[in-house]
């Protein structure tokens, strides 16, 4: 009987791969789509938040199975290969291979792997390997990270800013990287609030 209930479950899973299936209501619709990933959408048509320029405005969840894109999340989106994001975040992101993110983040995102953010990251950010532009408060934290600007906690193996703030921006890690610190480079904890601001 186990058998025979999987067997029916394979079958309507790739039945709903194959075409798209939509189920309208008054709270949202359900896609199953399969275009260059299996990917469920789960998508509340709310007139203040829908994003008019694209159908890829994650409102609420969208899973991904090996690949998925979208423009603007608000929500939760999370996957299995890669995820990319090309506007902004408000919400969380969380991936296993790889996360990018083009514009900013209001929350938290992260991956296994590398996760990049491209813009400011106010929040939280964590990979094995994770980068932003700005951490403009809250935590980078991963194996390496690494900042053009800081103005929040990195935490890691290996941590790297290019400008750290001379009053938030702090490392905490084995070797830690400040390039505007008067000790650029300095274990366990590293920044200008500690030795000075290089001139």
């Amino acid at each position: 009987m186990k058998k025979l209930v999987f067997a029916l479950a394979a079958v309507a899973g790739l039945s709903a791969m194959a075409a798209k299936v939509e189920l309208p209501g008054e709270a949202g619709n359900m896609q199953l789509d399969y275009n260059k990933c299996v990917k469920v959408l789960w998508c509340f048509n709310s007139p203040d938040m829908q994003d008019k320029s694209t159908d890829n405005c994650v409102q609420q969840f969208r899973a991904d199975a090996i690949r998925g894109v979208s423009k603007t999340v608000h929500g939760v989106n999370i996957g299995l290969g890669q995820t990319r994001i090309e506007g902004s975040l408000i919400g969380a992101q969380g991936t296993i291979v790889m996360s990018k993110i083009d514009g900013s983040v209001i929350g938290a995102c992260g991956a296994v792997g590398a996760s990049r953010v491209d813009g400011k990251v106010m929040g939280f950010q964590a990979a094995a390997a994770a980068r932003c532009k700005t951490l403009q408060n809250g935590c980078q934290a991963g194996y390496a990270v690494d900042a053009d600007e800081s103005k929040g906690v990195q935490v890691g193996i290996v941590t790297h800013t290019k400008k750290a703030d001379s009053r938030k921006g702090i490392q905490i890690g084995l070797v830690n990287f400040c390039d505007n610190s008067k000790v650029p480079v300095f274990p366990f904890v590293n920044g200008p609030w500690l030795f000075g601001e290089k001139e």
